[in-house]
């Protein structure tokens, strides 16, 4: 008797969710690569003339070469978790923390870098952010928490419709997050039974 083979239906979507498409994916790229970093230093380069252009090319080199080097990591190891994935895979457990705690520091710190920049540009149009530093602290903390709530934004909103049973579940939660109940979305513990 040979084995029946069931054929198994595509992988869908969740209604209204979109996938990172290739010229999406290149921006993310690209964004992230660039930073800040393209407006913040042709000032600082400036002052060394000439010489500032060998700077750029040896820099877009080397970003291009670590480029190529995750390329090749993608496909030798197709796993999610990037940097600390390939780390952990090659020198362990804790050489895999110290990555991914070295990345997360890094992105707080572009973060900042990111809204330095903001601000060192905003105040060629708002005269009083250069010599006004209380101020343009304020102003950089405020864009920093402005891109925050707007990116948290549409998570909140899924997650408490999640939690009201009005929209199916989209991921499974991590790991750390205790059991859902039966009747409600992920977000929800068992101590949210009884609550309506």
């Amino acid at each position: 008797m040979s084995p029946v083979v069931v054929p198994t239906a595509a992988p869908t979507r969740a209604p209204g969710r979109r996938g990172l498409g290739l010229w999406m994916a290149t921006a993310l790229v690209v964004g992230n690569m660039i930073g800040s970093g393209i407006f913040l230093l042709p000032s600082s380069l400036a002052g060394f003339g000439s010489i500032s252009i060998v700077g750029w090319v040896l820099t877009a080199g080397g970003a291009l070469m670590l480029a190529l080097v995750f390329a090749r990591l993608g496909r030798a190891f197709p796993t999610t978790g990037g940097p600390y994935a390939y780390a952990r895979r090659a020198f362990g457990d804790f050489t895999g923390f110290l990555t991914a705690w070295g990345y997360w520091i890094a992105v707080w710190v572009g973060n900042a870098a990111i809204a330095v920049a903001f601000v060192g540009y905003l105040g060629y149009f708002w005269g009083d952010l250069g010599r006004n530093r209380p101020l343009a602290a304020a102003v950089a903390i405020g864009a920093v928490w402005l891109l925050t709530a707007v990116n948290a934004a549409p998570r909140m909103d899924r997650r408490a419709a999640s939690c009201r049973g009005a929209v199916p579940p989209t991921a499974a939660p991590p790991p750390w997050h205790a059991p859902p109940s039966p009747h409600r979305g992920p977000c929800c513990t068992a101590t949210d039974k009884g609550r309506g």
